[in-house]
């Protein structure tokens, strides 16, 4: 069993997040890291004083963090299960084995904590919380992935999953990525009820930056896994567009054989041709989908029979 707790400056919370993991997993082969992102408090002492290894982050930003512990426990402590919380205090490890039943009884690969249901009043203003609906909403309706709560930062999972999680993501929009990534490679996915606390210390979230980060990545993840919905929208938005231009110049046409309006004949043209050549786009994009996904369900069967030996 791997932990992975990213931390920046969480010296008030750490020692009693690892110390209660420790506790609640105690009759496992438990590994627990973790990922400092630059502390200038004195969080790293206090996890080495505890006997905790600390991997330092060359780079910046959460989905960093994660990808580095993720490694780390897979390739060097071997866990075939892998945990990741904050260090903030907000998730309680008493809701860990929630978490895991699902995957030790063989009923789930991944499964995702759900804040909503036990989160405490004064834990996530009301900006966060509408983004956090609004976020889970658009990766539920357009990837069909079956959660509430796609944003929550607990999670336990396989590790034979890690290698497919070929996210671009570096922040807070990670956590989105590598849920999709799951999806996408088959994975069956299993949500339960959690708490969630207000956080020890000063938060680090940017609703504004953090919520257009996790759009832009909607959008290209969109764009990857739903190429004929994202470029035949794209087509069909601008051959809407040439119509509307066009109206005029093809009334014309239609009733005196003529054109007048020149430029705007034209430039309908061009917003047609442009809107045949996205859609056609989207269609061999979602040839070269379908193969991809073909390849990836492939590679997870490899890596699972890897694991096994």
């Amino acid at each position: 069993m791997g932990v992975v707790i990213p931390a920046l400056n969480e010296a008030g919370a750490i020692a009693d997040i690892i110390t209660q993991v420790q506790r609640v997993l105690r009759d496992f082969k438990l590994s627990v890291v973790v990922i400092d992102g630059g502390s200038t408090d004195n969080t790293v002492q206090i996890v080495q004083n505890l006997g905790i290894p600390v991997l330092r982050q060359s780079r910046e930003g959460y989905g960093d963090a994660l990808s580095i512990g993720f490694t780390y426990v897979c390739q060097e402590m071997q866990s075939e299960i892998l945990v990741m919380l904050d260090a903030d205090g907000t998730y309680d490890p008493k809701d860990i084995p929630r978490l895991l039943e699902p995957l030790l009884a063989g009923e789930a690969d991944i499964v995702l904590g759900n804040r909503f249901p036990r989160s405490e009043p004064e834990s996530m203003t009301a900006v966060n919380r509408t983004g956090n609906h609004l976020i889970s909403l658009l990766t539920s309706r357009l990837f069909g992935v079956d959660v509430s709560d796609t944003q929550c930062g607990m999670r336990a999972f396989f590790a034979d999953l890690v290698p497919l999680f070929k996210g671009e993501a570096t922040g807070m929009s990670y956590a989105t990525e590598m849920l999709i990534d799951a999806h996408q490679a088959g994975a069956r996915i299993a949500e339960r009820d959690i708490a969630y606390k207000p956080r020890i210390g000063k938060t680090k979230l940017n609703p504004l930056k953090d919520g257009a980060s996790i759009l832009g990545i909607i959008l290209r993840l969109l764009r990857d896994y739903k190429p004929l919905l994202f470029f035949g929208g794209l087509g069909l938005a601008f051959m809407i567009s040439g119509l509307i231009f066009g109206f005029a110049a093809i009334r014309e046409w239609l009733l005196f054989g003529t054109v007048t309006k020149t430029a705007t004949a034209i430039l309908t043209a061009l917003l047609m041709i442009v809107g045949v050549q996205f859609f056609s786009i989207g269609l061999v994009a979602d040839m070269i989908k379908g193969v991809r996904l073909q390849v990836r369900s492939q590679e997870r069967a490899w890596i699972k029979r890897m694991l096994l030996k």
